[in-house]
């Protein structure tokens, strides 16, 4: 998947700090390979050890060897109970041997005729704390700067000292496009017995922002000392640009680009293409040309995103962010600004999770939870996947 290498180089390109420069003026890229293979090995072993010098790993999917890499993303979609087979969650935690708090990185120095040297990275507040050092080895593999080897061991060592619950459970064809790698809400209600996420009854613009849940939370919303946001699942129709370059309403676009606008007619003026109507959206789509009137290759792309809007009200002083009564036993929230979505039909069963903070600024514990995708598999031809994520 070139196009998934391209995002992948931008991200290796980037300046950062080099640790190794105390007065922090130094920069160097982000991620950087220096390699000589000399003998004939397994290929798919070669691309995984190439994958680990951008933090990343290999799957293959419609045919394409795919990498991804350990980067912060934005969640993509959330479960609970309500989209979950039998509303089951499955927990393991990591073993304490496996937590290792410091690392021997084996790094190649070029002022050692490129010969491995050891380097050690360690979590010494860990340490202090466990009474014991959990000692591991890796190897950075084709990496020749001193700065890139730190930040693989502090990478490795926040991996192991922080991810150590690992998430199984079983849910519908709606998780067919998720992808290893992507971030996931997750809002188990069994943890705190505190019911903070479920499916969207209705949701208006009229008179103001209204969110209408399944059920009745207001119990669990005190006004004092939180404030409240809600994720909601918003599906998102984009047209994305299948030729290699075309310039749009002045702007020079490359394949893959979201194309927000373009002429419908020769000569016309800039349409918006993704509308409400199906109907009008796929006819844009058909019709749309370049500056030059030349007709241009357009893909509808429809997914979904996670939208996190701040809880607004009118009680207290100063005002809190709490609901208004619920109505019917289902709470009605009322959002500080509207959700991106232009047919709000659309979110009719969407899942939403409500998240609670302190006036420090902490999340409560009963808050969803982000967790990135291990692996995802079908199983049979029911449509059923079971996901892992940790």
């Amino acid at each position: 998947d070139k196009w998934e290498l391209y995002a992948i180089a931008r991200y290796c390109d980037e300046m950062v700090k080099d640790p190794t420069d105390s007065t922090g003026n130094t920069e160097e890229p982000r991620f950087t390979c220096n390699l000589y293979l000399t003998k004939a090995t397994d290929a798919y072993k070669v691309l995984k050890d190439i994958a680990t010098i951008f933090r990343g790993m290999l799957y293959w999917m419609d045919g394409l060897m795919t990498p991804i890499m350990d980067e912060a993303k934005e969640p993509v979609y959330q479960f609970s109970k309500s989209n979950v087979i039998n509303g089951e969650f499955s927990y393991e935690s990591t073993g304490s041997k496996t937590r290792a708090n410091q690392y021997i990185i084996e790094w190649n120095n070029p002022e050692s005729q490129y010969k491995l040297e050891p380097l050690i990275v360690e979590d010494r507040q860990n340490i202090i704390r466990t009474g014991k050092i959990i000692k591991e080895k890796a190897i950075a593999f084709g990496c020749t700067s001193e700065g890139q080897a730190i930040r693989y061991g502090r990478w490795k060592l926040w991996t192991a000292i922080n991810q150590t619950e690992v998430i199984s459970f079983e849910t519908g064809i709606n998780a067919a496009f998720l992808m290893p790698g992507d971030i996931i809400n997750v809002s188990d209600s069994d943890d705190f017995n505190i019911p903070f996420s479920g499916r969207v009854s209705s949701y208006t613009e009229s008179g103001g922002n209204f969110l209408t849940l399944d059920r009745d939370i207001d119990a669990f919303l005190p006004e004092s000392p939180y404030s409240y946001t809600v994720s909601v699942i918003v599906p998102k129709n984009v047209a994305v640009l299948n030729q290699d370059s075309a310039t749009i309403n002045g702007a020079s676009l490359s394949r893959g680009d979201i194309v927000t606008t373009a002429r419908v007619a020769s000569g016309g003026s800039q349409t918006t293409l993704v509308v409400a109507s199906e109907d009008t959206t796929n006819l844009n789509i058909s019709n749309a040309l370049d500056d030059s009137n030349n007709s241009i290759e357009l893909l509808l792309n429809t997914s979904t995103i996670v939208q996190e809007k701040t809880l607004t009200g009118t009680s207290g002083t100063p005002l809190v962010q709490v609901p208004a009564a619920a109505v019917d036993g289902k709470t009605r929230l009322q959002l500080s600004s509207p959700l991106d979505e232009t047919n709000a039909s659309d979110l009719s069963e969407a899942i939403w999770a409500v998240r609670q903070i302190d006036n420090t600024g902490a999340e409560s514990k009963s808050s969803p939870k982000e967790y990135k995708i291990l692996g995802i598999t079908q199983q049979g031809e029911d449509g059923t996947y079971q996901i892992a994520a940790v």
